[in-house]
């Protein structure tokens, strides 16, 4: 099994970037379904 501890362990700034893609990538998916709402709402 692979997983990120064992990656941080190897490269701490590997661990890091990963970490800040999925804060990124959550902050995207949360304002896409804001737009999504507003959309539904203008039709």
């Amino acid at each position: 099994a692979h997983n990120i501890e064992d990656d941080s362990r190897m490269n701490p700034e590997f661990a890091d970037r990963i970490k800040q893609l999925d804060k990124e990538a959550s902050y995207y998916r949360n304002e896409c379904g804001k737009a999504q709402a507003e959309v539904d709402r203008l039709l």
